[in-house]
This record gives C-alpha cells, sequence and structure tokens, in this order.
C-alpha cells in the first residue's frame, strides 16, 4: 500500500460496478431486504421469505446507462432523469498515475465472430496498465415492447488488460466474441433466444458512460463520444436461436412459474414506473419487515417436499433393477481419458453396493467417500474463496484478496495464476476440492457477501471465473461454483423465495455459470439455499439437469450448500440431480430400496467419481510405497536430534568436569574436524533441501 501511495507502484484497477450517491436510486433497492409472507393460517416464518427481482436485467449499469441514452434520445417513457447528479464513478472506471491514449480502432466480422482492435498508448511519464473493455448495444424494436424483451443499452461483450506499457510504448489489444453473444432471451413470443434485425452497435471504451456516448454519436445525436470508435453488426432479418450453441440441445422456458402474481416488473418502455417505489412488490410492514398476503395455495406450494415436487417428468424416472456388487475387477483409474459416457462406466459402477452409493450421496460434507472396491479414494473438499479454509477443523492456508479486488484487475491471466496459487496450496494440504468460486451477481451494494464476487456484471464475473477455474485444474483442483443460483442477498438466504422473470434469470444470473461450465470446464456446482420462485433450488430439474447438463453439457457432481434435513427433501434432491449432501451426518433418503432411486444414486455416483477421476486425488492414490517427501524431513529430523544430543553430552562433561585443556595441535585436529563436520551437514541439508524441492514441484507439475 505504501508504495502504491509514494507511486512506486503504480495501480490499474478498474471498477466492477457502477458507484452512484445515492444507492435508493437503484430499482433493486425497492426490493431488498427483510420480506415475509402473511396469511390468515400463519405467522410469520423463515420459511415464507421472498424478494422479487422486478428490476429484471437492469441490474448496476444497464439501468443508468439505458436510462440516459433515453433521456437523450427524448424516447417516450423516459421520464425526468439527470447522469451527472446520480452516478458519481461509472462501472470501467479506473486511475493510473500515467495516461493512455486509444487510436485505430478497428472493427470486423468474420463468419459470425466480430473481431475488435485498438492501439493503447501509454502518453504519460511512468509505467502502468491499462484496461479495454468492448461493449455493445442491441437494438430496441416493437416486437421487443410487445413481448416484454428488454434491452439494455451497453453491455460488455469482452474485455483485456494491457501488459506494463512503459512510458511512450504502445500495444494493440485484440478482443473477439460470437455475434450471437448479443443475442436476448425471448420467454414471452420465442421461449428462445433471439437477435432481432437490425443495427448492433460495437465499440471500445474505458468504461460504460464513454461506450454509451460512443454509440449515441455513432447514432447522430449530441453527446460526449467518439463516433470513429464504434462499428456496426447488421442483423438482416430475425432470427430465433432455439437450441444451444455448444450441445445443440433445445432451449426454452424453464421458469414460467418463477414469476411473482400480481407483481410488477421494470421495462424500458416506461422508466416512470418506478418512481414512489412503484416496483416494490410488499405491501405492508410488521415488526421490523416487510409483508404481503400470501394465499393458502401459495404457502402449501412452498411447502411442497418430495421427489414429485422437483419438476422432474416422469419418463426421466428409470425403474428397472440395477446391478449391484459385481466384482469384475474395473477399477476407476482404468477409465482416465475416457469419455464420460463410455460403456465402462456403467460397468465400474455395477461394482458398488447400493449402501456405498446412498452413503456417498448422503454424507458428501468436506469429502467425498472412499470407495475401496473401485480404487476410489477419499477425496477432501473445503471453504473459500479466498484461499482453501477447513471451518470444521480450524486451519486455513494463504488467504489471498478477494474475488471483488480480483475482479477489478480485469485480468483474467491473473485470474488464472490466482486458481493455480490456490491449487498449490491444495496440492500441500492434501485437498481435492474447493468450494468456490462465487459467481452470484452484485444486484445491490447490501447483499452481504459481495465482496466474495467478482462484478455485477454477468460476463465479467463468468470470464474471471472461467480463468480461476482453469488454473486450479493445473494443479488437479475441481472446483464448486457456488451458488447456483439467484443466490444475491444473505438475508433468508436459506428459503427466501426469489421470483424474476426467466430472461433476467437466464442473462444476469445464470449466465456466469454457463460460461465458467462451458469455458472453464468446471466439473462441481454448489446449489444455493433459496428458491427459484417457490422450488428449491436443490431440488429443482429444470435447474440441475434441464438447463445445467442438458443444455449446457455439465460434467461432474452437484453438492448442495450445508444441509441438516433428509428424508423426502433428500428425495427431491435426488430427483432434482443433487449428487452429494453438504451433511457431515449421514441423511437418509426416505427409501433406497426403490428401483428409480437406485438407477438416481448410480448416476450421482457417476458424476462424482468422474469429478474425483479428473483431479489430484487419482495421483495422490496411485503413489506406491513409502513418501520420499517424509522419508527425506524423517532424515532432517534424525540429523537435528543427533545433534541435539551430542551438545548436550558435551554441555554435561563441561560442567562436571570443566573445559579439558589441550595442545595447539589438538585444537587445530579439533577445529579442521569441527569444520569437515559442519561442511558435511550443510551440504547433506542442501541436497535434501534440493531434493525435496524438485520432488514437491515435480508432482505439482
Amino acid at each position: 500500500l505504501g508504495k502504491i501511495l509514494s507511486g512506486a507502484v503504480n495501480p490499474s484497477g478498474h471498477l466492477t460496478a457502477i458507484y452512484v450517491y445515492d444507492v435508493m436510486s437503484a430499482p433493486a433497492m425497492q426490493n431488498f431486504g427483510n420480506a415475509k409472507y402473511l396469511n390468515s393460517s400463519i405467522q410469520p416464518s423463515i420459511n415464507y421469505s421472498f424478494v422479487n427481482y422486478a428490476e429484471g436485467i437492469y441490474v448496476g449499469y444497464k439501468y443508468y446507462e439505458t436510462r440516459y441514452e433515453d433521456v437523450v434520445m427524448g424516447a417516450p417513457g423516459a421520464g425526468s432523469f439527470d447522469y451527472d447528479s446520480v452516478v458519481a464513478y461509472p462501472f470501467g472506471f479506473g486511475g493510473s498515475y500515467t495516461s493512455f491514449a486509444w487510436s485505430n480502432f478497428h472493427y470486423a466480422e468474420s463468419d459470425g465472430t466480430i473481431t475488435v482492435k485498438v492501439d493503447v498508448k501509454n502518453t504519460g511519464s511512468v509505467a502502468g496498465k491499462d484496461a479495454v473493455g468492448v461493449y455493445f448495444q442491441a437494438p430496441y424494436t416493437d416486437y421487443d415492447r410487445e413481448n416484454r424483451v428488454e434491452k439494455a443499452s451497453v453491455n460488455l461483450a469482452g474485455f483485456a488488460k494491457t501488459r506494463e506499457l512503459k512510458a511512450g510504448e504502445s500495444q494493440t489489444v485484440t478482443i473477439s466474441f460470437p455475434a450471437t453473444e448479443m443475442k436476448s432471451y425471448d420467454f414471452v413470443g420465442q421461449k428462445a433466444y433471439i437477435l432481432d434485425e437490425g443495427d448492433y452497435y460495437v465499440t471500445a471504451a474505458q468504461d460504460a458512460h464513454e461506450a454509451v456516448n460512443n454509440i449515441l454519436a455513432a447514432k447522430g445525436y449530441r453527446a460526449d463520444g467518439d463516433a470513429a470508435m464504434t462499428g456496426v453488426y447488421r442483423q438482416a432479418a430475425f432470427e430465433t436461436l432455439q437450441n444451444d450453441g455448444v450441445t445443440g440441445t433445445a432451449v426454452t422456458n424453464r421458469f414460467d412459474d418463477a414469476v411473482a402474481e400480481d407483481a410488477v416488473y421494470l421495462t424500458r418502455a416506461n422508466w416512470t414506473m418506478m418512481d414512489r417505489d412503484g416496483l416494490k412488490y410488499a405491501t405492508g410492514y410488521q415488526d421490523n419487515f416487510e409483508t404481503r398476503e400470501a394465499d393458502d395455495g401459495l404457502i402449501a406450494r412452498i411447502n411442497e417436499v418430495g421427489w414429485e415436487y422437483a419438476a422432474r417428468p416422469a419418463s426421466e424416472d428409470i425403474d428397472a433393477p440395477i446391478t449391484t456388487a459385481a466384482e469384475n475387477g474395473l477399477m476407476l483409474a482404468d477409465l482416465a481419458g475416457k469419455a464420460y459416457d463410455d460403456p465402462d462406466w456403467e460397468r465400474l459402477i455395477d461394482n458398488l453396493k447400493v449402501s456405498e452409493m446412498h452413503g456417498m450421496f448422503s454424507r458428501g460434507g468436506y469429502s467425498t467417500a472412499e470407495l475401496a472396491v473401485i480404487g476410489k479414494p477419499r477425496t477432501y473438499d473445503y471453504d473459500g474463496p479466498s484461499g482453501l479454509n477447513s471451518y470444521v477443523a480450524g486451519w486455513g492456508c494463504f488467504g489471498y484478496p478477494v474475488q471483488s479486488l480480483l475482479g477489478a484487475t480485469w485480468n483474467t491471466d491473473l485470474a488464472d495464476r490466482y486458481g493455480e496459487m490456490v491449487g498449490e496450496d491444495a496440492l500441500r494440504s492434501n485437498t481435492q476440492g474447493w468450494y468456490a468460486p462465487i459467481l452470484n451477481i452484485m444486484r445491490t451494494p447490501f447483499t452481504g457477501r459481495s465482496y466474495e464476487s467478482y462484478a455485477e456484471d454477468a460476463l465479467m464475473s463468468g470470464k474471471l471465473a472461467a480463468a480461476e477455474v482453469r488454473g486450479a485444474a493445473k494443479k488437479g483442483l475441481y472446483v464448486y461454483l457456488k451458488h447456483f443460483a439467484l443466490n444475491d442477498q444473505e438475508t433468508n438466504r436459506q428459503k427466501v423465495c426469489t421470483w424474476a422473470q426467466e430472461q433476467a434469470i437466464r442473462e444476469i444470473y445464470l449466465r456466469p455459470f454457463e460460461i465458467a461450465v462451458k469455458e472453464g470446464g468446471a466439473t462441481g456446482i454448489m446449489a444455493s439455499m433459496n428458491r427459484i420462485g417457490y422450488r428449491y433450488t436443490a431440488g429443482s430439474y429444470p435447474l440441475l439437469t434441464q438447463v445445467l447438463r442438458n443444455e449446457w453439457g455439465f460434467r461432474g457432481a452437484v453438492i448442495t450448500d450445508y444441509v441438516t434435513d433428509g428424508g423426502k427433501i433428500s428425495d427431491q434432491r435426488l430427483a432434482a440431480g443433487v449428487d452429494l449432501e453438504l451433511s457431515t451426518n449421514e441423511l437418509k433418503l426416505t427409501s433406497s430400496k426403490s428401483n428409480v432411486y437406485r438407477n438416481a444414486l448410480r448416476n450421482a455416483a457417476h458424476n462424482v467419481c468422474w469429478m474425483v477421476l479428473n483431479s489430484n486425488a487419482m495421483e495422490t492414490a496411485a503413489e506406491p510405497g513409502f513418501p520420499i517427501w517424509l522419508l527425506i524431513l524423517i532424515i532432517f529430523d534424525a540429523l537435528a536430534l543427533i545433534g541435539l544430543i551430542v551438545a548436550e553430552i558435551m554441555a554435561i562433561r563441561v560442567y562436571r568436569h570443566g573445559p579439558k585443556q589441550l595442545t595447539d595441535q589438538q585444537r587445530k585436529r579439533r577445529r579442521i574436524i569441527r569444520t569437515v563436520v559442519i561442511a558435511v551437514l550443510v551440504i547433506a541439508l542442501a541436497i535434501g533441501g534440493y531434493l525435496l524441492y524438485s520432488y514437491i514441484m515435480g508432482k505439482q507439475i
């Protein structure tokens, strides 16, 4: 900190959330905090809390910049809004002890990929780094207004950090992204992603406000922007994107029941609807919490628990008998390098007993069970996200900067290194799984855990997390992306009903996880404690299977957040797609004799074994004999102990008999012997230390 303040080090951070003078001006602040349902038959309880994401996609800068543009353009429904008196610092704002100039903006599109290049020059007197953001604007059309498809005026499409540039030095920064990144989710008309016909503006900018001004200048409006820093992508016709771009799986509505009844949701067509608490879902106030009346039908749906309430299609239930305890000799290590759907996986799981699969599923807190019959070792999973910590045992490894600070670097290479360093700690602490990183969104400044989130922007959160996941994987550490999903406040987070429209669910809150799964290759997910609508997230088949596994192609294990209750709720978790319950006590299913349940347990075992196979656990399990590093440390300890004993004996002799009178020749001989012994010990310690270091670094590689 002293070096930064003195100027010896040049900071280069940029904000990952917009800073406004009055946080209550954010639409999300109208629905935040402690709100509970009431009806004639119940008293307020944590079981019946709620929050409504009435702001939709207009989170953070996407609200302020969009309303600003509509005021500048004189759009209907813009209302009264003075950007400069509301916003202190825009999303992407950064400072430096030097200055930068951008030039030679280049925009190109080829085969559906958009590429932006810009030259960044250090025009100051000291070395420094700069962050480049690329933003896009999609057209807001009559179709969108009619079908409640919302469009922000600017959206982050990509970002990059320059290397450290010396005074006068330049670097060409290149950022590419698929044109389909500019899609929007239409949950009313097409029930799929769409690209509207029209012009899509793409610009490079220091921050989100400069980006919208560049676009306004390109459209001919008077604004403090640079039209020369803007390109245009022309979408010739309306297009519906019905299938996922990676897996090819059909994409359609999964959360129609997550929209709050009788609620108002913000639309760009009429900004004034948010004035005077026009978005508030609560209607009353009692005993320090907001309230809303709930009918018996809603309370009954909130209380629904069991296999049948996971919204799992009956066609997915397999009622065929399973093979157990086959003893066919196949081991987990034999499947190394094989695909997830290789037939050998079925043969491997055939070796397990129902009790072994049930035990691993129901007692997955901070470890996954050893399955000796197939050579699966016990693995150890610990908390994060700012380094490894065991809250149970009370120990921790290095503490790293919090994720909000990592986000402010705008540097995916640094995020990769961050994950790699935690992975090194994992090797030293016999850790295979990490309950991190957090991909929840900074919906408001009062989430309670904003310091554990990267940003208010979905794409930035996803890109940084993907890099962190890749870095951890280099050391064989698997992660559990958390908290999946819409867990964006701590108040009542355990069972709160989170109401939201599907466009916001997908574009804002699921998008970071999607990027981390597809680009980062994450093999672990931690479900959240809240509900999406009235359905528990860890008991939601639409979330954990239809979206996560089927649409995105996720392969690996889903774990709950900490749980203590079993029975029907465990049934629902298993039905939804949970593979591990984060509990240190064994939570029982209502029955493990049902073929449907047993087939689901087989699938869970497959997912956990896949995650473990692709980790450092198998390398550790395969080590034969006595570890060389432990042998070296024992030798060090033995030498130290011998030295202490000899020194103590000599001290006692001197005390009892006094110092021995020696001739000059004897003293010389002793000095030579002492010098040789010390030299031998130093050389031995140096060689041993080098061997130990080489061994550890070799195992890391």
